[in-house]
């Protein structure tokens, strides 16, 4: 997927009360910048996770 439409589709996810984690982790997957920036942000130290995230799916668990 184009990152501009993988930017709409999560923007439209995220407007819907109802998204899974799932449906949103799969459509962030398709953009590997957006990937890695999310996996960056989960795993810095503002977070201080004990062990590193690797999942996207958990990564934004964790972000909310």
């Amino acid at each position: 997927m184009e990152n501009a439409i993988v930017a709409v589709r999560v923007l439209e996810l995220t407007r819907d009360q109802n998204v899974s984690f799932k449906d949103l982790a799969a459509t962030i997957t398709n953009d590997v910048a957006l990937a890695s920036k999310v996996l960056k942000t989960v795993n810095s130290s503002f977070y201080g996770l004990r062990k590193p995230c690797s999942s996207i799916n958990q990564a934004i668990v964790m972000l909310g």
